[in-house]
């Protein structure tokens, strides 16, 4: 609980100031606070521009974009090569599919040049087109030994960071609810506490989790 180990993170020590300590100021108290604060919107957005840079690569040319993957026209991000059917007829590509997501979706891109610019990119050497998940299973079955043993250091290490961060996160919960009914703990403390907590459970770690 807070009171009684020692605090081992700038979170720990705030919740400490708040909650237990009877001699720190209410400006050391605030300055601890705003500190937790910027620190977790910092975290926040430093995950959110990680996970939306995956997911919503720019590109200049499809050369910049991973195998199965083309640089569209409008926005220049890097899109999924799929609906390989409707490559069999640049002309008439529209009733190559019954999907209207999929007419909409390349009408809004461009149109015929859109159409043209995914098969063109998509298409290997051999003529083959090849779609998103093609070409990362392609890639999966090329990763040897090292590749998958530093795929699960990775992950591991990914993993007990996350549980680190849940558990203090269930602690600094614990320790406010201990100090719920404690009159030298003001009902604005301990919202503001919460607040953090829940900052961290619901908008840092979700970022992570999609970027990891």
């Amino acid at each position: 609980e807070t009171d009684k180990i020692e605090a081992d993170s700038f979170h720990d020590a705030t919740a400490y100031f708040i909650l237990t300590s009877t001699s720190a100021s209410t400006r050391t108290k605030a300055t601890y606070l705003v500190g937790s604060y910027a620190m977790v919107l910092l975290q926040c957005l430093v995950a959110a521009g990680l996970m939306f840079g995956n997911f919503l690569m720019p590109c200049s040319s499809h050369e910049d974009c991973l195998g199965g993957l083309y640089c569209g026209v409008a926005p220049q991000i890097c899109s999924y090569c799929y609906s390989p059917q409707i490559c069999d007829n640049l002309t008439h590509w529209r009733i190559q599919t019954d999907d209207d997501v999929i007419i909409n979706y390349f009408e809004a891109a461009g149109g015929d040049a859109s159409v043209e610019d995914m098969c063109g990119a998509c298409t290997n050497d051999a003529g083959v087109f090849v779609t998103a998940d093609e070409a990362m299973t392609e890639r999966m079955t090329l990763m040897g030994a090292l590749d998958w043993a530093a795929l699960c250091l990775a992950s591991t290490t990914i993993a007990m960071s996350i549980f680190a961060e849940v558990r203090q996160i269930i602690l600094g919960e614990r320790a406010v609810r201990k100090h719920l009914h404690d009159p030298g703990v003001p009902p604005t403390w301990r919202r503001a506490l919460r607040v953090l907590l829940f900052m961290r459970m619901y908008c840092f770690l979700p970022f992570v989790l999609a970027t990891a």
